[in-house]
């Protein structure tokens, strides 16, 4: 009897808890369609719509049709439901991963995502309520549109719903943010110009899905729009998100491996690959070896065509290659249009190009000649139109194969938003769709365009322009010029050109000191130095400095600022600590030391002139004393090599030390001419470079000066400066070799800059052979002045 009793009192709990149908019935207007359809429309894996239908009924309440729950189970497998204790219902969509959870009786819906994890909330058009036999949840069609579907009522007797993932857009909206250089380094700013994340990496590439790849310590990572790092850096080569997945490489055994990257920072394949292609509608092209195949977004492996190259998927098609010969496939991996082309392109906009009998034309995915071929080149349409090439021209077609600008430019890049980027006379600009130049032609090169912004080269720097041509120059908070000063050892960059000094900076108890007015009128202030008041005072709009030598103070705007130490005087020029540039002056200050080898502070000058006394000595003595002597200096060797070993046993990751050791061992090796101390010289270094990398490139730098002369000197040069070319520079500026730094900089890409600072240092302060040649070089080569 009691526990009848516990059962009616819980059962009358649980009817309290519970809306009441009936009551609700009874009030509102309820219309049945009990011979209802229920049509569903989906995108199954190969990209193909499917759509079917099943007999279920429905409800109308007070005007509003609305589906029942066992309806929603029956779509394809896309949705299902799910009731719990107190009338709440749960929708969890699968292709979405997202789930909804509602109450019976309630409008209001809460968006989690897969990890149940709270994302938003949203209101019905009307509440959730129960109806039909079993008391069903039964939603309104507005719930489908909520979550990003479409439902619509015939007003007969059919629901069609349509579950089918709309295409994203390509690249989806531009970011906010475009990434932006100073001198080596790389940041963030918006399309005003303003910094948002600060000039602190190696590279940088465009946002793509909320991240973006950066380059630090010599690898790849990611960072949100917050600058914060969401995927740390670990990779060699990287690609921009599409479709949540990224292209990641790492050398594996010295062979560069590829793989894919979630956003999670979860890999969904180590790299393995020999080669790899961004995800593009749900596949990524990847091999081993030569033979393509296509893994899918969950890592399976599911299309194995023997092809030796292949494409990415768009438009529902991929290209293949076999044997010189090219086609297409579906995502079946079935062959579509079969393998008849000499070259294909990708399909956009329903068109791809191809080449037959050498010329290019345009066919549709039904593989018909849509646009004869004609062409030299033809490219992918975007925005309705494509760049073909007629001869050695560039012009614009339609669809049709109209030509909307007649093939008169040199070359004409990927367009995008209405620009293409052009070349005529070997200066680039940009062109509308008529052909005519918007932004002139100007420059060494035009990249895309991007939120607004023209990304250009000139002058041996890239930079953004706005639609008028006018450079967007990046400020910090305070409105002023983004500038980032690298103080590298002897030199100076001032984002990112050489600043050619006559006082160089100077290293003293570990702070770097430069000279003051010299770089505040690098960074455009008017600088005037009082000898009398051994002071300078440097303005520009916003900004006044007043330095005073022997002070380690300074006012900035009225207001008194430390120094890291006091200035000093040194030969008449004011020198102030680097350091206090930074926040002062300049958004960026990068101090970075080097130590080559500087056989002057080494003593060595004394020492040959030591040596050379002792070896006429020795030369004039007779041969008792000439033994003695010989005793002498051994014994002396022998206590500086116990020296030595006693610093390597107490500190055997001091690198300097191997170096110096390495480096007296040389100068020995000439002294004595003994071959053998050079061989021990090199194995100190090697010891060296084992604990520094770069500590044994100074060890290079300084035998090729002793050792080597003409191309071999030169490639020594080279491969340090491709290492580090502020590390040669420091050689040279240390040591004098002024000209053969120059000559190996100007064999190598980009350096330009860096040969005629160096040209112009050897045709200055050079032997007599190498101030004429430097000069020669200078006007002939790069049309620099000595001026």
């Amino acid at each position: 009897m009691k526990r009848i009793l516990l059962v009616w009192i819980a059962s009358v709990l649980l009817y309290a808890c519970l809306p009441v149908p009936a009551a609700s019935a009874a009030e509102a207007k309820v219309k049945v369609y009990e011979t209802g359809v229920t049509a569903y429309h989906y995108v199954n894996t190969y990209d193909e719509v499917v759509s079917d239908y099943f007999s279920a009924a429905f409800v109308e309440v007070d005007g509003s049709i609305k589906i029942p729950a066992f309806s929603l189970k029956r779509m394809g497998g896309i949705l299902s439901h799910t009731s719990g204790a107190g009338g709440k219902v749960t929708i969890t969509d699968h292709q979405k991963s997202m789930t909804y959870e509602m109450k019976i009786g309630s409008s209001k819906v809460t968006v989690l995502n897969k990890d149940k994890i709270k994302q938003s909330e949203f209101t019905l058009s009307k509440e959730v309520t129960v109806h039909l036999v079993g008391d069903y949840p039964c939603y309104p069609l507005d719930f489908f549109e909520k979550i990003g579907y479409k439902a619509e009522f015939d007003g007969k007797r059919t629901i069609n719903v349509d579950l089918s993932l709309k295409k994203a857009e390509e690249n989806k909206e531009d970011s906010k943010l475009v990434p932006f250089s100073v001198g080596s380094k790389y940041g963030y700013m918006n399309t005003a110009g303003k910094v948002v994340i600060e000039a602190e990496y190696d590279g940088a590439l465009p946002y793509a899905e909320k991240l973006a790849a950066v380059k630090a310590d010599g690898k790849w990572g990611y960072i949100d729009e917050t600058g914060t790092m969401a995927i740390l850096p670990q990779y060699d080569t990287i690609s921009a998100f599409e479709e949540g997945i990224a292209v990641v490489g790492q050398y594996v055994d010295g062979e560069l491996k590829m793989g894919y990257l979630q956003q999670s920072g979860k890999l969904l394949k180590a790299p393995d690959f020999n080669y790899a292609l961004p995800f593009s509608e749900g596949y990524g092209a990847a091999t081993y070896g030569k033979s393509f195949f296509y893994m899918n977004q969950d890592g399976i492996y599911v299309l194995y065509p023997d092809n030796d190259d292949a494409g990415p998927f768009s438009d529902g098609l991929a290209k293949i290659g076999r044997k010189n010969s090219y086609g297409y496939i579906n995502k079946r991996g079935e062959e579509v249009i079969s393998l008849q082309y000499e070259d294909a392109g990708d399909f956009n906009e329903g068109l791809a190009a191809v080449k037959q009998d050498g010329k290019w034309g345009y066919i549709d995915k039904n593989g018909e000649t849509v646009i004869p071929y004609r062409y030299d080149h033809a490219g992918s349409f975007e925005d309705g139109l494509a760049v073909v090439r007629t001869g050695k021209l560039y012009g614009l077609i339609d669809k049709t194969g109209k030509t909307i600008v007649p093939s008169k430019f040199d070359m004409i890049g990927t367009g995008r938003h209405g620009y293409w980027p052009a070349q005529s006379a070997n200066q680039w600009g940009y062109i509308d769709v008529k052909g005519n130049w918007v932004i002139g032609p100007e420059y060494e090169f035009a990249y895309g365009s991007a939120s607004g912004l023209f990304y250009v080269q000139s002058g041996g720097r890239s930079y953004y322009v706005d639609s008028q041509g006018k450079e967007v120059v990046p400020r910090d908070a305070n409105g002023n010029e983004y500038v980032r000063i690298w103080a590298a050892g002897k030199a100076i960059e001032v984002n990112g050109k050489l600043l050619e000094l006559n006082h160089l900076p100077s290293v003293i108890e570990g702070v770097t000191y430069v000279p003051a007015q010299s770089v505040l009128e690098s960074v455009g202030m008017e600088a005037e130095w009082d000898a009398e008041s051994l002071t300078l005072t440097a303005k520009r709009p916003g900004l006044s400095i007043d330095l005073q030598a022997d002070k380690a103070v300074a006012q900035v705007n009225g207001k008194e600022v430390e120094l890291a130490a006091a200035s000093f005087i040194w030969e008449d020029v004011l020198y102030v600590p680097a350091s206090f540039l930074k926040g002062n002056v300049v958004a960026l200050l990068d101090v970075t030391e080097y130590a080559p080898v500087d056989l002057t502070e080494m003593g060595m000058e004394q020492a040959w002139d030591d040596f050379a006394q002792w070896a006429e000595s020795f030369e004039n003595a007779d041969l008792e004393t000439q033994l003695e002597m010989a005793a002498q200096i051994e014994e002396h060797f022998n206590a500086v090599e116990a020296e030595y070993a006693a610093i390597f046993q107490s500190e055997p990751d001091n690198d300097a030390a191997y170096l110096e050791y390495a480096v007296l061992l040389g100068e020995l090796a000439q002294m004595f001419e003994q071959e053998e101390l050079w061989a021990e010289s090199a194995a100190m270094a090697k010891k060296a470079g084992q604990i520094n990398a770069r500590t044994a490139t100074y060890y290079h730098l300084y035998a090729a000066d002793q050792r080597l002369v003409g191309a071999e000197k030169t490639e020594v040069y080279r491969k340090a400066a491709e290492a580090d070319p502020y590390l040669l520079l420091n050689h040279a500026l240390t040591n004098g070799t002024y000209y053969d730094a120059g000559i190996a900089f100007g064999e190598m890409k980009g350096m330009s800059s860096f040969a005629v600072y160096s040209l112009k240092l050897a045709a200055a302060y050079g032997t007599e052979e190498e101030q004429q040649e430097a000069k020669v070089l200078l006007d002939e080569k790069y049309g620099a002045s000595m001026e």
